[in-house]
């Protein structure tokens, strides 16, 4: 059988970590969108095109990072959770054999 040996306050602190990265994120993208919206607003001819082809794709991608950061957050946390929840259980069960 195999042995898993986890730290999941650990686990639970870096889950939390990536959230409040991901939330400090968001609010920065969102920050920089509306200042490029004001500057876009008043920008023609072919470099604002040109800026603006290269600001979607750095806007999409950060909204992507946003979302997988989001997203291990709460994988994380749940991990942690169900690594303690069977901890406790096998502790259980072990206490009752004995």
């Amino acid at each position: 059988m195999e042995h898993t040996a986890v730290d999941t306050p650990a686990m639970v602190d870096v889950g939390r970590a990536l959230g409040r990265v991901s939330g400090d994120l968001e609010r920065e993208i969102a920050d920089a969108a509306t200042a490029v919206a004001a500057i876009a607003a008043s920008w023609h001819g072919g470099a604002a095109s040109a800026f603006a082809d290269g600001w979607a794709a750095v806007h999409h991608g950060a909204r992507e990072m946003v979302a997988v950061l989001a997203e291990s957050a709460r994988t994380l946390e749940v991990a942690a959770t169900t690594y303690a929840r069977q901890d406790e259980s096998t502790a259980a069960a072990v206490a009752g054999a004995s």
